[in-house]
């Protein structure tokens, strides 16, 4: 049995568990204090082809296909092998993703990658202990400085397997796919695959991502040159073009979360063009109408430089949307499924104050009823845990 074949069998049998980011993860990292003032806040209450399933999400993919984007995905004119630059740990660290499944013998596995100087760097949590140390990933493409970030992952018996979207210097999209064994927490690269060119993407588009099941695939959405939001589907036969969400209006450089409680339905977060507030974009048998996340002022909102990150939790099931202020603050909206998010935002005094503001300043993931919130707070890469009902202290690597 060739690789390829392999590959695809071990997939179409894997175990599914979607991902963005995790909780009480992390026995080696240190506690650590907030910077804020406590009493100001008030705490939250309550792919490729050989890699991608077979058959694309149910309902109508409306919209026309995406000029530009490869049927198939195309192989970039790179050598085979991967390299590593030794990772600079003195560098300022640019965008972050983050991505999560759930085992329930093995626990939960989380996955943390963000750039730093020339690489773009990786820790691992691998269902127990503490996470890796900040490692390379071995890339055969290498990312542009300033790209945006997207990550998912599930997993199978023996295996995890990764998926994490950058753009290159020439702005196209690429899919870079690893491995790895559910016991250790060293990535190996597969293939990287080009998903879209860099004549369609704009070159500050952010970039979201989510493996929905065995059934469906991939989703992985960008900004094309005139503001639209594009969709991309990966399947067994590879990467196609998907819907063109024309109605979702985003400002030039938008941040994009995405968020899915149940597959195939999703929701996509960014900054509406005509009103510079956060807007969401529904699919549920098919892409519905864009909606305000709220009807109110947002507090501290600047939607010209502002992050996003959409978390869902399953036990119970729950939404959380959240944005950096322009107090350089995380703010949260909370909403159960199929009602109102919160009218105005949240916060809690755990939170640390970020060095950024901007798109890919703030990346989160949930399960079960965790929520892990990953940022850089004073130069260091931390991570902010929600168990249950309540804030921890946050956390540095």
């Amino acid at each position: 049995m060739s690789k390829t074949l392999f590959l695809i069998v071990l997939i179409a049998a894997a175990v599914v568990v979607v991902a963005i980011v995790a909780g009480a993860v992390g026995g080696a990292v240190s506690s650590r204090k907030s910077s804020k003032n406590a009493t100001s806040d008030t705490s939250i209450a309550s792919c490729t082809g050989s890699q991608c399933p077979s058959t694309a999400t149910s309902g109508s993919q409306t919209g026309t296909s995406v000029t530009g984007a490869s049927p198939t995905g195309t192989s970039p004119s790179v050598p085979s092998t991967s390299s590593i630059t030794p990772l600079d740990t003195t560098a300022s660290i640019g965008a972050l993703a983050a991505s999560t499944t759930e085992d329930s013998v093995n626990g939960v596995y989380v996955h943390i990658y963000y750039q730093q100087g020339s690489n773009i760097a990786y820790r691992s949590y691998p269902g127990e202990g503490s996470f890796s140390a900040a490692q390379a990933l071995p890339l055969t493409v290498q990312p542009k400085a300033g790209t945006s970030l997207a990550a998912c992952e599930f997993y199978d018996a023996t295996m995890n397997y990764m998926q994490l979207f950058y753009q290159d210097s020439s702005n196209n999209i690429i899919c870079a796919n690893f491995t790895s064994s559910l016991s250790t927490t060293k990535l190996k690269l597969i293939n990287s695959v080009q998903i879209a060119a860099g004549t369609t993407a704009d070159a500050s588009s952010s970039l979201a991502a989510v493996y929905l099941e065995a059934s469906s695939g991939w989703r992985a959405f960008y900004q094309a040159t005139n503001g639209t939001i594009l969709e991309l589907v990966g399947t067994f036969k590879g990467w196609r073009a998907g819907a063109v969400l024309s109605t979702a209006d985003a400002i030039a450089g938008s941040p994009l979360a995405l968020s899915m409680l149940t597959a195939p339905k999703m929701n996509i977060f960014y900054v509406d063009s005509s009103t510079s507030s956060i807007y969401s974009i529904s699919y549920n048998d098919g892409w519905q109408t864009p909606s305000a996340l709220t009807s109110t002022a947002i507090t501290k909102w600047n939607g010209s430089n502002t992050s996003l990150a959409a978390v869902q939790e399953s036990e119970p099931l729950y939404m959380r949307t959240y944005y950096v202020g322009t107090d350089s603050e995380i703010h949260e909206f909370n909403s159960n499924p199929g009602g109102p998010f919160s009218k105005k935002s949240d916060q809690s005094p755990e939170w640390e104050v970020l060095d950024t503001q901007g798109p890919g300043a703030l990346a989160g993931i949930g399960w079960l009823d965790q929520v892990r919130l990953y940022y850089v707070s004073q130069g260091k890469l931390v991570q902010s845990s929600l168990n249950n009902v309540t804030w921890a202290s946050t956390t540095d690597f």
